[in-house]
């Protein structure tokens, strides 16, 4: 420290004082220049640690400055990495996006053609649709005509089932009535005999009984051939109006059964098979009998043709039943059986095994719709190769 320089006013006016005053004087000026420095030493003291303590805030300042330089920098780097990542998928994404718009140009290209192929395929649908309302219009008119031709065939079927019926009932009622002329002219000889007898005043009690028990057996013969062909005649006539009418009435199944079977009996005849009928016993249905009559007439005819071989002798069983509700008739054969795909199309209009010999292929068909329709029931066929076959129907039993 610079000491204070002395005043010139201040030089000891006697020189030759004592040295010690002199020291002493001197003393008290250096004491009030120490203590004048040591004032300032305190000022300056003060001054400095009011600066150590602003210096220690600036230290922590910084301090915190620094750590939040620090954290920026951190998050800096933190961001620069994410944003490097960034970079990197935007690029990635900006091939995919070229890769993309190529393939969306492709596929643009794609559609505008597929665009104008449909513009012509909608042309062509178009012309096909006006193809396909003409042809419908002929498949619809031509379906009309089959149904027609369906119904006269039915009708025609109904006319030969009955022209049928008619010749085998005639032919079955020319041997009785043959019995009849024979026996009746026989009885007319004999009358004249036993006239020209009692005439001739010649009758004996011998040739009177002759006459007698002759004519007795006559009567007897033409009674019995009479009634055998009015039961035919009976049958026929009730059976054939059934059949030309669909009005429905009360029946007795199993009489009415027996009444179709003799009606069948001159055709089954001419065949070496036998029909028999199994029904429980008065069962009474209100139905249309002539449908009913047709249904078993040809569902025996159609065993006939169909189930046997020419030299076999054939069974043919009818088996009705019913409950409170359902009436249950099957036909059973025991011919040769059907394989699964003729069993399948059997019921078919036009489908037929005997195509070359006379089948038509409708019986079926027409027994399956006389059933549905007119009976409201169902038919079902279950039959395997050499094992025969059978036919369930089944329909409301209406009291």
């Amino acid at each position: 420290m610079n000491r204070p320089k002395e005043r010139p006013d201040e030089q000891p006016k006697d020189c030759d004082k004592c040295p010690v005053q002199a020291q002493v004087v001197q003393l008290q000026k250096d004491i009030a220049i120490l203590e004048e420095q040591a004032g300032m030493l305190e000022q300056e003291s003060t001054c400095l640690a009011a600066a150590n303590a602003d210096a220690a805030e600036l230290m922590v300042a910084l301090n915190e400055k620094t750590a939040e330089l620090d954290q920026t920098n951190k998050k800096l780097q933190s961001e620069s990495t994410d944003l490097a990542s960034a970079n990197i998928v935007a690029a990635e994404l900006m091939v995919a996006f070229d890769e993309k718009s190529e393939e969306l140009e492709r596929a643009n290209l794609e559609l505008r053609r597929e665009s104008s192929e449909l513009a012509t395929a909608n042309v062509t649908a178009a012309e096909l649709m006006t193809e396909l309302d003409a042809k419908s219009q002929e498949l619809e008119q031509a379906n009309t005509n089959l149904i027609a031709t369906q119904e006269q065939l039915v009708q025609t079927g109904k006319l030969e089932a009955l022209g049928g019926m008619v010749a085998g009932v005639a032919h079955e009622i020319n041997t009785p009535i043959g019995v009849c002329l024979t026996a009746v002219t026989n009885l007319e000889r004999r009358i004249k005999d036993i006239k020209d007898a009692i005439k001739n005043k010649k009758l004996g009690k011998k040739a009177f009984g002759d006459f007698l028990s002759a004519a007795t057996e006559a009567v007897s013969v033409s009674a019995s051939s009479l009634h055998r062909v009015a039961a035919l005649v009976r049958s026929f006539k009730e059976v054939a109006a059934d059949q030309a009418s669909e009005q429905e009435r009360q029946i007795v199944l199993d009489e009415y059964l027996d009444e179709i079977l003799r009606t069948l009996q001159p055709a089954l005849k001419k065949t070496p098979h036998t029909v028999a009928i199994t029904c429980q016993p008065q069962i009474k249905q209100r139905t249309i009998p002539g449908a009913l009559a047709q249904v078993i007439t040809n569902l025996v005819m159609n065993a006939t043709i169909h189930a046997f071989d020419k030299n076999d002798k054939g069974q043919v069983d009818i088996k009705a039943e019913s409950d409170s509700k359902t009436i249950t008739i099957k036909c059973k054969d025991n011919g040769k059986g059907m394989n699964e795909a003729v069993q399948k199309r059997v019921f078919e209009p036009f489908f037929t095994t005997k195509r070359g010999s006379g089948g038509t292929g409708l019986g079926l068909h027409i027994i399956h719709n006389i059933i549905v329709k007119n009976l409201g029931g169902e038919i079902t066929c279950e039959s395997q190769p050499g094992k025969g076959t059978e036919f369930k129907i089944t329909f409301p039993h209406n009291h």
